[in-house]
């Protein structure tokens, strides 16, 4: 009898095993299918390296680690345009060939020019101090 009891638990703990591992199967073609439905352009092959081994240190699914890095290249890209528009503003405009007289300049890039931009841009100088 005591050897009718293993086997049944035996059987058991298979049947568990088999339910984990369906359980498992399941969840990763749903986050498979969801992942696909979010991210149409990107294949798994193409999933960087460091995406995949976050999830894995983190324990978290692939479609979260692989949005986090989408954001995070957001916030990238936003806060390298917000960079370029503080220094676009601060900028003195073109140093290459421009005889556009027609801008006026703001008074910080006026100030911001050295002695030689300041002899090339004379005119376009004079145009926005005379509208001052």
């Amino acid at each position: 009898m005591n050897g009718s009891e293993k086997t049944a638990q035996e059987y058991i703990d298979e049947i568990k095993r088999l339910s984990d591992l369906l359980a498992e199967k399941e969840r990763s073609e749903s986050e498979a299918m969801l992942f696909k439905e979010l991210f149409p352009e990107i294949d798994k092959e193409s999933i960087p390296d460091s995406v995949k081994a976050e999830a894995d240190e983190k324990g978290l699914p692939l479609i979260a680690a692989y949005a986090i890095y989408e954001r995070r290249k957001q916030l990238a890209v936003a806060a390298a345009e917000a960079q370029n528009r503080i220094n676009a503003g601060r900028s003195s405009g073109s140093l290459g060939k421009s005889d556009n007289f027609g801008e006026a300049l703001s008074i910080e890039q006026i100030r911001a020019m050295s002695p030689t931009e300041v002899r090339k841009h004379y005119k376009q100088i004079m145009k926005t101090l005379s509208n001052q």
